[in-house]
């Protein structure tokens, strides 16, 4: 129950009511009632307390609620409270003086200018938060649309390719991995994805490949476009460490660290204890990958075919406009199967 009346709080103060409802004018009067009650318990502290003091906040948060009626409303009903109740001689409409209707102008015209600024700022907010909402809904569709063009893609390759399963699995696992890293970046909100979860959910597949991966590095969140392209090279690297490195013998183990240095980020892929390493004779679609997959972020990648394993460090420069987030928020999703990782 408190939850539900804490969620309605705050849809209200994010979405407001309809200006000019009677929702809006009775919200205004709640405000201006408010005012008055503690005005009422300030001028029992101190009597010399300006008439109007506690009503300039009504009329603001009137109008950022209810629109520029219900301000006007709260304007009008606090400057004639404030005048009736507060103002010598109480509980009449006359001046005894002349401060006091300049007083009550000064209210007047501070009031309007509050209320004018509010309703502003309310139609920017307004406005913002319908192209937000509109932009995820826009969003969610593409990536349903998405979805289900590769769901498609994948059904006439796999219908096509049946006789071939070999080029059938390789196609299948990319297409994979950049699904799975677009969920990653659409639930973060179009942000990008950290370079951590990347790496969970191409290793988790690979069953106790989970606990032989140490992975370390700060939380660096990468843009959409440069987190689809790290996804490729993760995704080759470990196909062909469960196909011929060291994921593809019980004692084989793969050492993973990434570190930023300003803008430039690098990222070491060591394995060992696998079969001994021979360098491709030929270059086919992943080596082609790892010369111009990070090409258009100032990066390469760089393998060294060495006794011990392969070692592959890869290197790329964020935006320089771009900022390194440092965490996800609340709406992202849970990690899958989680590595032997640190600080990711």
């Amino acid at each position: 129950m408190f939850s539900r009346v804490l969620e309605r709080r705050r849809l209200v103060w994010r979405h407001g009511v309809r200006p000019g409802s009677p929702a809006a004018f009775l919200f205004a009067l709640a405000c201006v009632v408010l005012a008055t009650l503690l005005r009422f318990a300030l001028g029992l502290i101190d009597p010399a307390v300006t008439a109007f003091g506690t009503y300039y906040p009504a009329i603001l948060i009137a109008t950022l609620v209810g629109g520029a009626s219900a301000g006007a409303f709260a304007l009008v009903l606090g400057g004639t409270i404030g005048w009736w109740a507060f103002m010598s001689p109480q509980y009449v409409f006359t001046f005894d003086s002349l401060d006091q209707p300049i007083s009550l102008l000064v209210y007047v015209c501070s009031g309007a200018i509050i209320l004018a600024a509010a309703e502003s700022y309310r139609r920017l907010l307004r406005r913002f938060n319908e192209n937000e909402h509109h932009s995820k809904l826009v969003i969610d569709e593409l990536n349903h649309r998405v979805k289900n063009k590769i769901a498609t893609i994948q059904a006439i390759l796999s219908y096509e390719l049946r006789k071939d399963k070999d080029v059938w699995n390789t196609i299948s696992g990319r297409l994979a991995a950049i699904s799975k890293t677009d969920d990653l970046i659409v639930n973060s909100e179009g942000r990008g994805a950290k370079i951590g979860d990347i790496l969970t959910i191409e290793l988790a597949p690979y069953g106790n490949a989970v606990s032989r991966a140490k992975c370390t590095g700060p939380p660096i969140l990468l843009p959409a476009k440069l987190a689809a392209s790290v996804a490729l090279i993760v995704h080759e690297l470990t196909t062909n460490a469960a196909k011929y490195g060291a994921l593809s013998l019980p004692d084989g183990c793969i050492d993973i660290h990434w570190e930023a240095d300003g803008d430039r980020v690098e990222v070491s892929w060591i394995e060992s204890g696998g079969p001994p390493v021979i360098a491709p004779t030929r270059r086919g679609f992943g080596s082609r990958l790892f010369e111009k997959a990070l090409s258009a972020f100032h990066g390469r990648v760089e393998r060294f075919f060495e006794p011990a394993g392969l070692k592959c460090i890869f290197t790329f420069s964020l935006p320089q406009d771009y900022v390194i987030p440092t965490f996800l928020d609340k709406h992202r999703p849970p990690s899958p199967p989680a590595l032997t990782q640190q600080s990711v």
